[in-house]
């Protein structure tokens, strides 16, 4: 294990948005890279508002109430994360993994889910509202009391 700083950027400006000081195995993946980053943030109130976390591991995360209003999220592991209450609105979720997510009473207004795996995600009262949920997989999701005003769901 070693010690690097791991710069994370702004996804419209390419511009670093914060560098976190990290540890990890020297050949770990920049998933796992960045997913460290990002808890690293959580802990150092680092604004992850529009960051670039394309790739990301952060599957069983902590990310309650977190703004990540307009992040870059493609391709992400969030399996089993906590979102509950999360600003993820404008959010690129596209082919992210999000089962078993807990994303309860979270913002995702104007979200792009296209081709996101939801199975079994909790989006109980979640504001879904023009959401791109084309191509998504919501077998088993909750959600209940969601708004989902607007939102494509063709192919879902």
């Amino acid at each position: 294990m070693t010690t690097i700083k791991q710069e994370i950027r702004n996804r419209w400006t390419n511009a670093v948005q914060f560098t976190a000081d990290i540890t990890c195995a020297p050949d770990a993946t920049i998933g796992v890279r960045i997913g460290l980053a990002v808890k690293w943030a959580r802990q150092n109130d680092a604004n992850l508002r529009g960051a670039d976390l394309r790739y990301a591991d952060l599957s069983s995360a902590d990310l309650r109430y977190a703004d990540l209003r307009g992040a870059d999220l493609r391709y992400a592991n969030l399996y089993d994360a906590n979102l509950r209450g999360a600003n993820l609105s404008d959010a690129d979720l596209s082919g992210a993994d999000l089962r078993y997510a807990d994303l309860s009473s979270a913002d995702l207004r104007y979200a792009d889910l296209r081709g996101a795996d939801l199975r079994y995600a909790n989006l109980y009262d979640a504001n879904l509202r023009g959401a791109n949920l084309s191509d998504a997989d919501l077998s088993g999701a909750d959600l209940r009391y969601a708004d989902l005003s607007s939102a494509d769901l063709r192919y879902a």
